[in-house]
């Protein structure tokens, strides 16, 4: 991960941006994900077609988040091309 996503990932930490609620998001899921992998592991084998989305839903909302992130690094790098 580059500095500056790195930077915007820690500024994303606010819930009330709206990358903060990505990564509230990505918390959700891969928090569901490891409760359903923990009672898949104790036998709950009714449960892989649920992980298997929550998979997929974990990779989508990671995706979404790294476009914003991307967008939020174009738009600090055009404002200090700016400034410059």
């Amino acid at each position: 991960m580059s500095p500056r996503r790195a930077a915007a990932n820690e500024n994303a930490q606010d819930c009330k941006s709206p990358l903060g609620e990505f990564q509230a998001k990505v918390d959700r899921v891969v928090s569901a994900r490891l409760e359903i992998a923990q009672r898949i592991t104790n036998g709950e084998m009714w449960l892989l077609p649920l992980l298997k989305r929550f998979k997929a839903e974990l990779a989508t909302l990671e995706e979404e988040r790294d476009l914003a992130l991307e967008a939020a690094e174009i738009v600090n790098s055009a404002a200090l091309h700016r400034a410059a």
